[in-house]
């Protein structure tokens, strides 16, 4: 194979240089005229112009014609569609769970939204022996395990309710939890991100949980870690949630959502 040319390596260059106009467009959340684009991007206004004639030509951007702002084009909505399509939380999700699991040394979790329950889909084995065996498929109580309570808190009450209702009179656990102190419980989880539980599934065992977004700012999965209770440090800042909120920001980056 032959080695690239000087010029073709300008060339390349010159894609990542003008592709910093549409990040910028991207980061901006709205139309800009074209000094405040190309200061954005940190370029001259004169150097940001035959980028931006050519991204208008293919469809990436476009230009007002009565204010001349830029903003991004038709092109792009299918460039975005066409990467959530090709979307897969399980694919996207094995180097998050890899470093989660380097991190804390615990067995890592994903669960997704099934038509039980919240269902673990990944299971990637910690170095910590554990007496456990939660399984892939494993369907999670909705009430009494933390990834449950992640999608109570996430997701609408329409899809959870009935489910909810039925977990109450079937498991003696959860018949034992007041509704409205749960409430409670799912307004703490929406404020801080994570659910934590000890000696609700397993005695001698918690675990935490913490959701994962999708570029529309919903529940798309639950990441969690389950470890005995001499290990379970819920402390926002202290190495275990520290790692748990890396591993879901980066995979709710990769879903494509985007922090408020």
């Amino acid at each position: 194979m032959n080695a690239e040319t000087p010029a073709a390596r300008r060339g390349i260059q010159s894609i990542g240089v003008g592709f910093r106009l549409v990040r910028a467009l991207i980061d901006a959340r709205g139309p800009l005229p074209l000094k405040q684009l190309a200061a954005a991007a940190d370029m001259t206004a004169s150097k940001a112009h035959p980028y931006l004639a050519s991204f208008v030509q293919l469809g990436l951007l476009t230009q007002s014609e009565a204010d001349g702002r830029y903003a991004l084009g038709p092109t792009a909505m299918e460039l975005g569609l066409a990467a959530i399509d090709q979307n897969d939380v399980v694919a996207l999700a094995e180097e998050p769970m890899e470093a989660l699991r380097a991190e804390t040394g615990e067995t890592a979790y994903l669960t997704v939204w099934g038509n039980r329950g919240p269902c673990i889909v990944r299971r990637l084995e910690g170095s910590r022996e554990t007496p456990l065996s939660i399984r892939v498929g494993y369907v999670l109580p909705l009430t009494t395990s933390a990834t449950g309570r992640t999608f109570l808190a996430h997701l609408p009450p329409v899809l959870t309710r009935r489910l909810r209702e039925e977990e109450r009179d079937r498991l003696p656990l959860a018949r034992g939890i007041d509704p409205a102190a749960l409430d409670a419980v799912l307004d703490e989880i929406r404020d801080r991100h994570v659910a934590s539980t000890r000696n609700q599934v397993f005695e001698g065992f918690g675990a935490v949980a913490a959701p994962v977004f999708n570029h529309e700012g919903k529940l798309a999965a639950a990441l969690s870690m389950v470890c005995p209770q001499s290990a379970l440090d819920l402390r926002p800042d202290g190495p275990l949630l520290t790692a748990l909120h890396r591993a879901t920001g980066d995979l709710s980056r990769r879903l494509g959502w985007r922090t408020p």
